[in-house]
């Protein structure tokens, strides 16, 4: 059972950053919470304030970058990724990949955003993305900054994400057609074991 908490659903930036500053800092952010939710009912995380950013329009979308990569907003769903006409035509291996994270329930909810900032180590993005030389765009009250996911993930259940700071989108850049990007796993119970990009 999870405990009580007081859940704000903003729909800007704005009114997200304003939650988060009423907040005595004992704050989550939230897009599906496929992660932080089974966390909090198994009494391993609690939080006072969650702050559910999944109605922010700048969160969402998925396009082609001006390097021939994508840009895909943190709020994007894993099933919506699996299913886009352009991650299909432009990085088929990403498609794939995420046609096989965890079950339909959890692709239907949970985000790309959100699956890199819990940086559950038995995750299948972050590896793939390492791999393409991918960056996050996180943002904050005191601007937006841009990290590789090499220096963005720092380990198991640890990123340098700031506690005030939002992932806002994922680029995964380009490449030359002759280039071909692929994902392989074991897993066992949903969940890699072993994996390569």
């Amino acid at each position: 059972m999870i405990p009580r908490f007081t859940l704000h659903r903003p729909q800007t930036l704005e009114d997200a950053f304003a939650a988060f500053e009423r907040s005595d800092g004992d704050v989550a952010w939230i897009a599906g919470g496929t992660e932080l939710l089974q966390v909090m009912k198994m009494g391993l995380a609690q939080f006072g304030t969650l702050i559910d950013v999944k109605a922010i329009p700048d969160l969402h979308g998925l396009e082609r970058s001006r390097d021939g990569g994508l840009l895909i907003g943190a709020g994007t769903t894993h099933r919506l990724i699996e299913r886009s006409s352009i991650v299909r035509e432009h990085v088929p291996g990403f498609a794939a990949l995420e046609a096989d994270v965890a079950n339909v329930r959890v692709r239907n909810t949970g985000t790309l955003g959100g699956n890199l900032a819990f940086a559950e180590p038995h995750s299948d993005p972050a590896t793939f993305l390492l791999a393409c030389a991918a960056s996050v765009e996180l943002v904050s009250l005191r601007g937006r900054r841009t990290l590789s996911i090499g220096d963005f993930i720092l380990g198991p259940l640890s990123t340098a994400r700031e506690q005030d700071e939002l992932l806002l989108a994922v680029n995964l850049p380009g490449t030359d057609r002759a280039v071909g990007r692929a994902y392989a796993k074991i897993a066992f119970f949903e969940r890699p074991a072993a994996s390569v990009a």
